[in-house]
């Protein structure tokens, strides 16, 4: 779908940028027995490292590093503008850099963060993080996990979209582009932190300031190969290449707080086990809090959350699942689509929108749903205190009318009751908050996920 961007191949100049944190400049990296490979990637290389200073403390840092030269690496990935954007924000919701530095032999540009081994992708397929654990797993443990459930899911969505907002403040207008469960960390605190800005954009830049970026990207020339996979915008599936940057980030965090509350299911790691199971036979019913079918022999087997949109099946599979959920766009419900680049190549079936509370089998439900809302694309003028309807409010069509940041901070279902957040964040946050629940910070709620081996 349309063209890629080709800048023309040219040497960045990091002069401006290379300078030695107070940690690194007196300390040395241990390349030792306490390094080790946390992922590579066709874009990246993150491991993770010990900082050890002059006076003998240690740190234990993760370290990511890659190529400024566009030949050595991938569009529109850029670990330059990365570190650019990341030096200029600070919040405790957000991952700080500790220092960089640029191998000026080989291009290569590295920078520093605090190591955090939790994701909140780890966390989703725990099958205990839900107010209905499985049967299964023990009433003690299921006793236990429902009544943190609650106060876990709703600080990490209210930390979440603090981090967002503060991007899309009218002084910063920067959008993350890559939001998923893999990219927000979880401290031992219970705090989260937002990572990986390599694909980030921020609007009110000029040619000058992006001039050392790996990959220029211009307001009337913008990727829309950005995203990954079930979180991607409808827009962006459709080859613009200028839109609504901030409203893409509104589309992503309402997919990423949906998987909160999706089908939880049980399957193995070893993909022989599906080897002679026909391709129908894994469709599941997405109205279930669990499946532990197919019911064959398996070995290691694991839980994964299902994402509410399947982004297994490229570009057009990925909308064609958005539209049989949120419904086939029509002039209410997109006026805008077919001024999209490639909206007209290809012809969908009419499907009608679902009802997205009976998408989400662990929301923690307790209100009836407004008629209103229920079956229609577009939810009520009023919100109700609901995680499916917080959900429903970022995934609407027009980027005008998605929910902002800022605004859900203060939805019903996050400000109802007072919000357990980790210390730092409690007078910045805007809304009651409580130190401890039932005796409990929320570093021990969490605990009640962690410590249990499924």
């Amino acid at each position: 779908m349309g063209t890629r961007l080709q800048p023309p191949p040219r040497r960045t100049d990091f002069s401006s940028y290379h300078h030695h944190h107070p940690l690194l400049h007196h300390g040395v990296m241990d390349e030792g027995a306490n390094s080790a490979l946390i992922v590579e990637t066709l874009v990246s290389i993150i491991s993770r490292s010990v900082i050890r200073s002059e006076d003998g403390t240690t740190r234990v840092v993760a370290v990511k590093s890659s190529s400024v030269k566009p030949r050595f690496t991938k569009e529109p990935h850029d670990i330059a503008k990365e570190l650019r954007l990341l030096s200029m924000i600070s919040h405790p919701c957000i991952i700080e850099v500790l220092g960089h530095q640029l191998d000026k032999t080989t291009s290569a540009l590295a920078f520093w963060m605090p190591y955090i081994s939790l994701t909140l992708a780890t966390l989703l397929r725990n099958p205990l993080f839900s107010p209905r654990p499985h049967q299964s797993l023990g009433e003690a443990a299921r006793t236990a996990a429902a009544a943190a459930f609650q106060h876990v899911a709703r600080s990490l969505v209210f930390q979440l979209l603090s981090a967002i907002a503060y991007l899309h403040e009218p002084s910063r207008k920067t959008a993350h582009r890559d939001l998923k469960p893999t990219n927000v960390l979880i401290d031992a605190t219970g705090n989260l932190k937002l990572i990986d800005f390599g694909i980030a954009y921020r609007e009110l830049e000029d040619e000058s300031q992006r001039a050392r970026d790996v990959w220029p990207e211009s307001k009337t020339q913008m990727y829309f190969e950005v995203g990954s996979g079930p979180y991607r915008a409808p827009e962006l599936l459709f080859g613009p290449r200028q839109y609504d940057a901030i409203a893409t980030d509104l589309w992503s965090v309402g997919a990423v707080i949906a998987e909160f509350f999706t089908t939880l299911h049980r399957r193995s790691e070893s993909e022989d086990d599906f080897d002679d199971v026909d391709e129908d036979e894994l469709e599941d019913d997405p109205t279930k809090a669990y499946i532990l079918d197919p019911p064959r022999p398996y070995s290691q087997p694991e839980w994964e959350r299902y994402t509410l949109f399947n982004g297994s099946r490229g570009d057009i599979g990925l909308a064609w699942s958005i539209f049989k959920t949120r419904g086939t766009p029509t002039k209410e419900t997109w006026p805008t689509f077919t001024e999209l680049p490639d909206a007209t190549k290809v012809n969908f079936i009419e499907a009608p929108v679902i009802d997205l509370k009976t998408l989400l089998p662990h929301a923690p439900e307790d209100l009836p749903v407004a008629q209103e809302s229920a079956v229609s694309h577009f939810p009520g003028a009023q919100p109700a205190a609901q995680a499916s309807d917080l959900v429903h409010r970022f995934l609407v069509y027009p980027q005008a009318q998605r929910l902002s940041a800022e605004k859900a901070l203060k939805h019903p279902w996050l400000v109802a009751s007072p919000l357990l957040l980790p210390p730092g964040l409690h007078d910045m946050s805007g809304v009651n908050t409580a130190h401890e629940v039932d005796g409990m910070k929320l570093a021990g709620h969490l605990q009640v996920f962690l410590g249990t081996r499924i």
